[in-house]
């Protein structure tokens, strides 16, 4: 816990002609963090830079990854994390001929064959519902007698067939309607002057006009025999485009895959190839590497180069200037891995600070479990939380945001079902278990000087990480004499303690215990510009003048007491949305027993089901979002800055695709 991998600087040169195999190897390998350290002022004094070997057109590879993409989307393939070059490194220097316009030019006629393909497909498949449809009212016509050419013929008569949801409304538009009804199904007789009448009445609202289906002097088995010649038609127009598609498509997918692979890799490689520096015929690779993989890379260069490489990593970096720009790799405890997400989203730490994950996984959890105490359903969260935290190792073949997702759930959920048990609560039910501490709605005041008591341990927590990263980063003056370092600490620790102790044991303090434990730290960071100055050679007691000082450290003051007051009454939030948990667990059992007062009946039941499965997705949701604002503004808050650079290794992944299953 608290500690870091060991990055140490790495430098490479290579001749251009092994450049192509390196630099694909050291993709592959995932062993380098590529950096920059060659200005152009430095480039012009070797004597200029050369041209990047295999550079290509950015835009134009992004194109064709994105045509890739669309049509491996169309035809039901997929990227998959798979090396597509089983065998050894690929030379893209051989694969990438050089003509990017006509590998663009074929990658989006292909995309734009597909999607021909696609589009005339679907407008046959809806052309032959339509037939279908067609083909089963003319059938059920001939099944119903019901003969269209026989009632065009009638002089005096005009007729409507179709469907009507409201056929028994005809009765009221005229007495002259004669109308047969058959399910949906609706035929009408009635005078011709009345057609318009009827069509506009409110019993034909919803009408569907089904006598188009027979067109003008064709009878049902005509029409019958020219829908079904159709759909024949149909079939094998089908089956042709079908089994051309099916022929060419292997071929397409062959090609496209082997470009998207390509592409892909030349399009990080063009990216990286900007922090590299060309001389002539030598390539030279600047970056960063965990000490431990140094051999490892030693070995795959002489094994790629023989002899032809320059290698050499440096020693640890000690110095406070330098060590801020070194790459952080994150080593902690796999149980405690997944909690990096929620640092990260706050920044990478730099090496001149703690990394804070185990304290804000146990900062998080506690808070979670506070607010969302019950066993049931945090047995609920933890196992959604590992069936989650598997599918995404699965899903990706790797540590990924979805599975470290699913780890904080399920620890959340275990931190749960530990304040389930302190509550008494088992799936909403406070009758159950007995509480081991006590239950929330009872004792309201003891839950709110809980959540209070948690949100002062935090705080000096923080208060005590702020002092520590001071020292690590040499800002001996802030850590040990500003309003977050030790004395800061010094102040908000005798206030914790002067009112714990009143609210305990009722006892007020005396003036001289406030003058004694606070004079101390107060005088600490009140002379704390010239402590600085004497001590650790600050730059000026008074940067800005004494009167400036004195009204600067007033202002402080005021801030810093205000400030600590604030961060610690925000933390009731934590009671207060542990009451309101147990207020909605007692609403579902409200609503149960008002179904069914003896709640074992089958709807008492499902109310307390679908109450319980509402309260773990909405109060998990909210407990999760209180949690991280109390973890960040009020704990991260006080020590966290967040401004490291993460170590991120130059990886390709060859990709090839997948057929879905």
């Amino acid at each position: 816990m608290f500690t870091r991998a060991d990055i140490r600087k790495v430098s490479i040169a290579v001749t251009e002609q092994d450049y192509s195999s390196v630099i694909v190897s050291l993709g592959q390998s995932g062993l380098v963090h590529i950096d920059s350290y060659v200005t152009d002022k430095d480039v012009s004094s070797l004597g200029g830079g050369g041209n990047a070997p295999l550079s290509v057109d950015i835009t134009a590879a992004e194109r064709i990854l994105a045509s890739a993409g669309e049509f491996l989307s169309e035809t039901s393939y997929r990227f998959d994390t798979q090396d597509y070059f089983q065998s050894s490194p690929p030379d893209l220097s051989v694969l990438f001929t050089g003509n990017i316009e006509s590998d663009l030019y074929y990658a989006e006629k292909i995309k734009n064959k597909t999607e021909q393909y696609a589009r005339t497909r679907r407008a046959i498949l809806n052309s032959m519902k339509c037939l279908e449809t067609k083909l089963r009212e003319i059938r059920r016509m001939g099944d119903c007698s019901f003969d269209p050419v026989k009632l065009r013929d009638m002089e005096y008569i005009s007729y409507i067939y179709g469907r009507s949801g409201n056929s028994s409304l005809l009765k009221d538009v005229d007495e002259k309607v004669f109308y047969i009804t058959t399910g949906d199904y609706m035929l009408a007789l009635f005078p011709p002057e009345l057609k318009g009448v009827l069509l506009n009445s409110p019993a034909c609202e919803d009408f569907e006009d089904l006598d188009y289906m027979v067109g003008p002097g064709r009878s049902l088995e005509q029409e019958e025999a020219a829908a079904e010649n159709r759909m024949n038609e149909l079939r094998q127009r089908l089956d042709r485009v079908d089994s051309f598609y099916g022929r060419e498509l292997p071929l397409w997918e062959e090609k496209i895959r082997n470009l998207a692979a390509l592409y892909s890799a030349l399009l990080k490689i063009s990216r990286a190839e900007g922090k590299l520096l060309f001389l002539n015929e030598i390539v030279i690779i600047n970056g960063w590497i965990r000490a431990d993989d140094s051999d490892k890379l030693r070995n795959l260069l002489a094994e790629l180069c023989g002899k032809g490489f320059y290698f050499k990593t440096g020693s640890r970096v000690e110095s406070r200037r330098l060590r801020d720009i070194v790459p952080v790799l994150l080593k902690n405890n796999p149980l405690l891995r997944p909690f990096e997400l929620l640092v990260k989203m706050m920044g990478v730490p730099g090496n001149s600070e703690v990394d804070p994950t185990p304290a804000a996984a146990i900062a998080y959890m506690i808070t979670f479990g506070v607010m969302f105490g019950d066993v049931g359903q945090g047995l609920v969260l933890a196992l959604a939380g590992l069936v989650i935290n598997r599918y995404g190792k699965s899903r990706y073949r790797a540590r990924n945001n979805v599975s470290d997702f699913g780890g904080i759930m399920a620890w959340c959920g275990i931190s749960a079902v530990v304040f389930g048990f302190l509550y008494g609560s088992f799936f909403s039910n406070e009758h159950i278990l007995p509480a081991l501490l006590f239950h929330p709605m009872e004792n309201m005041m003891e839950l709110l000087l809980m959540a209070v008591m948690m949100g002062a341990f935090f705080i000096t927590t923080g208060l005590f990480l702020n002092s520590v990263n001071g020292l690590i980063a040499g800002h001996y003056g802030e850590s040990l004499f500003g309003p977050k370092g030790a004395a800061g600490l010094g102040i908000y620790a005798v206030f914790i303690f002067f009112a714990m102790r009143f609210i305990l044991q009722g006892k007020t303090p005396e003036v001289f215990e406030i003058f004694m434990a606070l004079v101390v730290p107060a005088l600490l960071f009140f002379f704390r510009g010239p402590l600085d100055f004497f001590l650790f050679h600050g730059e000026h007691p008074f940067p800005r003048g004494p009167f400036e000082y004195i009204v600067e450290t007033l202002i402080e003051v005021i801030e810093m007491f205000s400030g600590f007051l604030g961060n610690t009454i925000s933390y009731i939030r934590a009671g207060a949305f542990a009451l309101s948990h147990a207020g909605l667990s007692m609403a579902v059992y409200t609503l149960a027993e008002m179904i069914g007062p003896s709640i074992t009946g089958m709807g008492a039941i499902t109310v307390i089901v679908i109450g319980n499965i509402f309260i773990i997705l909405l109060e998990g949701l909210v407990c999760a979002i209180q949690s991280m604002r109390l973890e960040y503004y009020e704990f991260f808050g006080k020590f966290y800055r967040g401004n490291g650079t993460e170590f991120v290794p130059f990886l390709l992944e060859f990709k090839h695709a997948k057929m879905e299953d």
